[in-house]
């Protein structure tokens, strides 16, 4: 073995234990354990390598292996002495930009969640922190965030892009006004900075992304799983997101005998109190129906049962027999989430992209679709049979709390499912 013989278990413990007295006490450091099948040495620390173990270089026990574990630990305080202002920050500790980004990504994280908008905030600060993460809040104005918007250009963000991240940083700002954190002098001079212009920067301007054709986007069918492929269906038939698809359950359907009407509690506009309105045709009633056997409070589709349907699928295409304890399926449905979410929804997309670019050739691929063309379809589809209003009432886009909008709304939405969808 390359560097010595391997040491035992009881040296390796006394030589990890030396490890870890270069480093302060109190913190819980990740342990050196052996992955038996390889005979490797491994570590496991979620907010760096992820919820898979990161192998170490060399054998377990060997002096290689044990150097690049000081190594990782080394990488663990230092990540650890990073994310410890957000943690137990006070205000009256603020001063540098580093500080302030961890306090308002704090409050951000209690405010938004897990949601989208909370993930694009924190792609919104990074450059911001990168550049003058040392520096004092009080200097951050117009001219230091101007360069920091350069290094979202430099990034390969598009114009649009840009402009929408930027103008969280100014919310990040007026955020740290109102909690009397910086002074509002600093944000009006920040406010006074505008934005990208068409044709007056490097940064690229994408087109508009196009409605995407049924008898384009049915190809894809056949190469993702039955509830995937209904959930596809679903989305065209009604033209809801893609994080109110998901979020479907039981309780918040209202089973009527025309028409289904969904109010999702959780939606883009819940916020300001908008309430929304989803009407369900008859159509998409047939989609939903094998999978209304769920709790009422479990959202409709579920990976598990996705993956349930794969597994039962290949053992019945299976051309040999199982015997003995290979004939029970090893299925375990608690390996997968209980939901869809809107990034493993896409990902089951992009996992049929996939195959389908199997045997194609590379210079002519599949065309790839995001799932919101879907609404953008209908929305099309809509507006060309009904106008604007059948459009905006199918989609619940403009269904406000007045009761006089949603006497006239809600009979249009119903019209529109009923023939459509």
């Amino acid at each position: 073995m390359a560097g010595g013989i391997a040491l035992t278990p009881k040296q390796v413990e006394l030589r990890t234990r030396k490890l870890l007295k270069k480093y302060p006490s109190g913190l819980r450091f990740p342990k050196y354990r052996l992955h038996k099948p390889s005979g490797r040495a491994v570590i496991q620390y979620r907010p760096i390598f992820g919820a898979n173990p990161r192998y170490l270089a060399g054998a377990y026990g060997s002096e290689e292996s044990l150097a690049d574990y000081d190594r990782q630990l080394a990488r663990i305080v230092k990540h650890m002495a990073k994310a410890a202002p957000a943690k137990v920050l006070k205000f009256d500790t603020i001063q540098t930009v580093e500080h302030f980004v961890a306090a308002f990504m704090q409050w951000a994280a209690k405010h938004h969640g897990d949601g989208r908008e909370f993930s694009h905030f924190k792609r919104a600060v990074r450059p911001l922190r990168r550049r003058f993460g040392e520096r004092m809040i009080k200097t951050i104005g117009p001219v230091r965030l101007k360069l920091v918007r350069k290094d979202m250009v430099r990034n390969g963000w598009c114009r649009k892009h840009v402009n929408a991240q930027f103008n969280r940083l100014r919310a990040v700002f007026a955020w740290g006004v109102e909690n009397e954190l910086i002074s509002p002098r600093q944000l009006a001079a920040i406010q006074t900075v505008k934005g990208l212009r068409k044709g007056k920067t490097k940064a690229p301007d994408h087109p508009e992304v196009p409605p995407v054709l049924w008898s384009e986007a049915e190809q894809l069918l056949p190469n993702v799983s039955p509830v995937v492929a209904a959930m596809i269906e679903v989305q065209y038939l009604t033209g809801m997101r893609s994080s109110e698809l998901t979020a479907m359950c039981i309780e918040e359907i209202e089973f009527r005998a025309d028409v289904w009407i969904y109010r999702p509690v959780q939606h883009k506009t819940a916020y300001a109190g908008k309430p929304k309105i989803i009407c369900i045709g008859p159509r998409a009633q047939s989609l939903l129906v094998p999978y209304l056997q769920v709790p009422v409070e479990q959202c409709i589709f579920s990976p598990r049962i996705a993956m349930r349907e794969h597994y039962e699928a290949r053992r019945t295409a299976a051309k040999s027999k199982r015997y003995g304890k290979r004939k029970k399926s090893r299925f375990n449905p608690y390996r997968y989430r209980e939901r869809y979410f809107t990034d493993s929804y896409y990902q089951a997309l992009a996992h049929g992209f996939d195959l389908m670019d199997k045997g194609r050739d590379p210079k002519n691929p599949v065309n790839r679709w995001h799932p919101h063309q879907l609404r953008h379809a209908r929305a099309t589809l809509t507006r060309e049979q009904y106008d604007l209003e059948g459009s905006q009432a199918q989609l619940g886009n403009t269904i406000q709390a007045t009761e006089i909008y949603a006497r006239k709304s809600l009979p249009l939405a119903i019209k529109v499912a009923l023939e459509t969808g």
